[in-house]
């Protein structure tokens, strides 16, 4: 019996035949932003999609048969953009079940210590979560893992939500109120969820790599159209010697400065 699951999870579209049924082909859709004039040479500017459907293992709906017993569930979110707020749902009273999701790692490895999930685990495109679920406890249940809203009932859809996910920044941002860790961003991360209008602290610990690393948008429509920046991790010897350059240059300019702002008149320094 594997009590280990891998759950690859991905939204998806399908192509349909000559009669518009369902052919089972994945179509990946470019939504074209009508704003944006398309520069020569290059492709133009797409939006970020939502896809109808969802992708468990590569299967649509799928279900598996489980033991009395504890169970580890492998997550990944594969998506282009959509974010995955998952909960556990009793399939006959339709009601969350709180508390039964345990959180044993994250995109990194293992945590010290697990983290009870006590609504819903959410997973950016990317992300990674180690869950263990007892089943012991639900004898002769039928449960459901759903994506969710916050604040609604699960198997609710928002009212008005559309099937398209577009932004682009015309004013300055405003930061909302400060948000608290969930429990799926404890541990070492590589995939971090930043929010619309958020700002987000990284703390890293760099050993003995170095060179060029690259830090970019998983959401893959932005990743694509260049939502990415690379970043030098120098060995110590050469932090130092650039210290020093940049303090020289420093002083040479304000030196250069204030001599240009003593002999003004002249328009050179001798």
């Amino acid at each position: 019996m594997d009590l280990s699951v891998p759950l690859t999870i991905q939204d998806v579209n399908f192509d349909t035949d000559s009669q518009g049924r369902l052919d089972g082909q994945i179509v990946y859709k470019r939504i074209i932003g009508a704003h944006d004039a398309p520069e020569p040479g290059r492709p133009p500017s797409a939006l970020s999609t939502l896809a109808p459907f969802t992708l468990v293992n590569g299967v649509v709906r799928p279900h598996l048969d489980v033991a009395a017993r504890a169970y580890r569930f492998r997550m990944v979110n594969t998506s282009d953009t959509r974010v995955y707020r998952l909960a556990v749902v009793d399939e006959e009273t339709g009601e969350a079940v709180p508390g039964v999701m345990k959180l044993i790692g994250a995109d990194m490895g293992p945590l010290g210590t697990s983290q009870t999930i006590e609504e819903a685990v959410s997973l950016s495109p990317a992300e990674r979560a180690d869950i263990v679920i007892d089943f012991a406890a639900f004898p002769g249940k039928r449960l459901k893992l759903v994506n969710t809203v916050a604040g609604q009932r699960p198997g609710t859809a928002p009212a008005g939500r559309p099937d398209l996910a577009a932004g682009r920044t015309t004013k300055p941002l405003t930061l909302g109120a400060a948000i608290p860790v969930a429990p799926e961003e404890s541990g070492w991360k590589d995939t971090i969820t930043v929010t619309a209008n958020s700002l987000v602290t990284v703390a890293g610990r760099l050993a003995d790599q170095t060179g060029k690393v690259m830090y970019h948008c998983h959401i893959l429509s932005h990743e694509d159209e260049g939502m990415m920046s690379p970043f030098v991790i120098m060995p110590s010897a050469v932090h130092a010697i650039h210290a020093m350059s940049m303090g020289m240059n420093t002083a040479m300019a304000m030196g250069t400065g204030m001599q240009h702002g003593k002999d003004e008149h002249s328009g050179m320094t001798m």
